[in-house]
């Protein structure tokens, strides 16, 4: 800071500004403001020459599109041999045999009754455990008033 006190280059620019005094006239608000709305409100070429264009490519665009000839329907008549499907018959295989998630059987009977129905499926092995009967809660409950109250009451 010390230097700058001793350089009279900038003493002189200190000299200079101090001479000068402020403007004795204010800025007018409304004049500033009148003038932004003019600058902004005048209309810049982009917009009208972009439109311009626009409207001309759709006139051409119509024009090629209503000038050109309407194509003419050609028939054909196409004869296409589709092979017969072969079907397996759903006795083939699986009869008899335990079905094993490890094992690929389990994906082919899967499809098998997907394909044929379930009389699709091999009958039981003659070890095979028995299905089991699943009373329903109808069942239950009609088994329930089938009863006779007992005699106390």
């Amino acid at each position: 800071m010390s230097e700058a006190a001793h350089n009279p280059e900038m003493k002189a620019v200190e000299a200079a500004l101090a001479a000068l005094a402020p403007r004795a006239e204010r800025l007018d608000r409304d004049q500033v403001m009148y003038r932004a709305g003019q600058a902004a409100a005048r209309p810049g070429w982009t917009w009208p020459v972009a439109a311009s264009l626009s409207l001309v490519a759709l006139a051409l665009l119509a024009g090629y599109d209503l000038s050109k000839p309407t194509p003419q329907a050609v028939e054909r008549v196409v004869y296409v041999r589709v092979p017969e499907p072969v079907y397996a018959s759903p006795d083939a295989g699986l009869s008899g045999q335990q079905i094993s998630a490890e094992s690929g059987a389990y994906l082919h009977l899967r499809d098998r009754v997907l394909s044929y129905g379930v009389d699709a499926l091999p009958a039981p092995s003659p070890g095979a455990a028995v299905p089991m009967h699943i009373w329903s809660v109808g069942e239950g409950f009609r088994e329930m008033t089938r009863r006779e109250p007992t005699g106390g009451e």
